[in-house]
């Protein structure tokens, strides 16, 4: 066995020597990207953003909600004005931009503290691995872009002892709290200055670079809220202050204060149990190479903890995201104590582990909501890890050690690549079978054919019932058509019912006592006979408007009301 293990290690030395490895990795990752865009039609996360991104500037109270990401949707409705004509994919175009300057920046923080590219670009290997579906410029893509935007002015400032630099990196921090609203927790990155303190030993200093991010960051603040001042978007945006502050307290609501605590209780349990499924046989196997004594018994030991571990690794291959995150958050820990001396490595270090633990925060479901995207910074300092670690190694536990960590990370590259093949949400079959198109030029990427055909037939109908600028109620998992008709949120909100149903009965009330005439009502049809959530208040909408079914198949269902055939304008702003 320990042969086998070190023969694996010299192979894989040879390859990884290799000087034009990084930059071949890189371009390979950022064009996988651009292939991967091309497929699965997101009828629920693509509409919700794309809709707003539509109408942020023509229409804005139509998606008062969608303000809590008001740089994001700032930056996405700039994007549809100069390039909305290239539809779906051209968001899907800037996001793989987005995803390339991230890959960027990150490489570039971790060279400039002391990393090599080639540990870089495996990191972001493990990273892209998991982008098991390219989907549009969304504000978890842009929140670690301005996050890494962040990082570097702050390493900068601690590098050069510079109040302007960390006076800059808090403009950038107070505009990243607008990026998407729960980044508001990244203002804990200044506890970067613990460590730094220990090891400069200048109180003062310390005191000045927090008072320089702190102006800065109410710096950014003011630049936000004067911007919106400016744009006419501040009262939309109190606007959305209040839906975060009912949804907060709702018991009932995956956005709930409980649920959000809840999810970070389960992210940090989930780590913990990564860490130690991934980490306990290789950890024994130093012990059985160091200790125990007969080849032959070595050789047994071995074979059991490697059975041992892979089994593991199988039990945990539908969380491997949270493995991802233990193992990135463990190699920050090793790098900044091996390299300790460096002060640049030690504060990218605890930058990058508090952007992975703090990134999620706010999020319904966790690092399940932001996937990698918490994990530019922290990946690159996996593969430095393991490099560190083999150089303490010698012999059989160097090669045991390496053999467990090609292992891992190729199981775990495995799962994502295999996810990659599975359907995309609502989508049945795999991308194999995505070869079909709608028929709508915003539509332009490929779908399998029932998909497909659904929304070709949907929007035939509606066609006849709305005109672009009109206001149409998308219930349930279907604000894409929003974007496809260019028609404008009846509740406030393009996925009003992914909150729950007392926050749709709410903005079903509101709308009501506003006035207006009835939308045209849109529903999945697997929606429409289920009687729990905010269902049971759609079909009491529907029979109190007097609406009658004019479409109806296996995907959509579409309602107009009979007193009001031809829809008229929503509530005004």
């Amino acid at each position: 066995m320990t042969r086998v293990f070190r023969l694996i290690y010299g192979r894989l030395s040879r390859v990884l020597s290799w000087r034009p490895l990084p930059l071949v990795i890189m371009l390979l990752l950022a064009a996988y990207t651009l292939l991967r865009a091309a497929q699965g039609l997101n009828l629920s996360d693509d509409g919700f953003v794309l809709t707003a991104y539509a109408e942020v500037f023509a229409a804005p109270g139509s998606v008062a909600y969608m303000f809590l990401y008001y740089w994001t949707v700032v930056a996405g409705g700039a994007w549809n004005a100069v390039a909305g004509g290239l539809g779906i994919y051209g968001f899907r175009l800037l996001e793989c931009v987005v995803l390339a300057a991230n890959g960027v920046l990150a490489a570039r923080l971790s060279t400039g503290a002391g990393g090599r590219w080639l540990y870089a670009a495996l990191g972001l290997v493990v990273l892209y691995a998991r982008l098991n579906w390219i989907e549009v410029f969304e504000y978890n893509t842009f929140t670690a872009l301005v996050t890494l935007v962040v990082v570097a002015l702050m390493m900068r400032a601690l590098v050069r002892r510079s109040c302007a630099w960390m006076f800059a990196a808090g403009v950038a921090l107070g505009l990243d709290v607008f990026v998407r609203l729960p980044n508001v927790c990244l203002c804990l990155l200044i506890v970067v200055l613990v460590p730094y303190y220990r090891r400069c030993r200048d109180g003062r200093l310390a005191v000045r670079l927090l008072l320089a991010a702190a102006g800065g960051a109410v710096a950014g603040v003011a630049l936000t809220v004067g911007c919106m001042a400016l744009a006419g978007h501040l009262g939309y945006f109190v606007e959305a202050l209040g839906h975060a502050a009912f949804l907060s307290a709702d018991p009932d609501n995956s956005h709930g204060a409980g649920s959000l605590l809840l999810a970070v209780g389960r992210n940090w349990a989930l780590y913990a149990l990564g860490f130690g499924l991934a980490a306990l046989s290789p950890a024994l196997s130093l012990l059985v190479e160091g200790r125990v004594g007969g080849k032959a018994l070595r050789r047994l030991l071995h074979g059991l903890l490697a059975a041992v571990w892979l089994a593991l690794m199988f039990a945990f291959r539908n969380n491997h995201i949270y493995m991802i995150n233990a193992l990135a958050l463990a190699a920050c820990a090793y790098v900044a104590y091996e390299r300790r001396a460096c002060l640049r490595t030690v504060c990218l270090a605890w930058l990058a582990a508090l952007v992975a633990l703090l990134m999620p925060l706010g999020s319904d479901l966790g690092v399940l909501s932001t996937g990698v995207h918490n994990l530019w910074a922290a990946a690159p300092f996996v593969p430095w890890a393991c490099a560190l670690l083999l150089k303490r190694l010698s012999g059989g536990r160097r090669a045991a050690v390496a053999a467990y960590a090609v292992a891992t990370l190729a199981l775990i590259m495995a799962k994502g690549a295999a996810a990659t093949m599975a359907p995309a949400y609502y989508e049945r079959g795999t991308r194999l079978t995505d070869v079909s198109a709608a028929r709508h030029p915003r539509a332009n990427v490929l779908t399998d054919a029932l998909t497909a055909s659904a929304v070709d037939g949907a929007l035939t109908v509606m066609r006849a019932h709305v005109s672009p600028g009109d206001t149409v109620l998308c219930a349930g998992d279907t604000p894409l058509l929003h974007y496809l008709t260019a028609t404008r949120p009846y509740l406030r909100n393009p996925w009003p019912s992914v909150f729950g149903r007392a926050y749709f009965e709410r903005q079903l009330g509101g709308a009501l006592r506003g006035g207006g005439r009835l939308p045209v009502a849109v529903c999945r049809s697997a929606d429409y006979y289920v009687t729990d959530g905010w269902r049971p208040a759609f079909r009491r909408f529907l029979e109190a408007g007097g609406y009658r079914r004019v479409y109806a198949d296996d995907v959509f269902m579409v309602f107009v009301p009979q007193r009001n055939d031809a829809v008229g304008t929503a509530p005004s702003d």
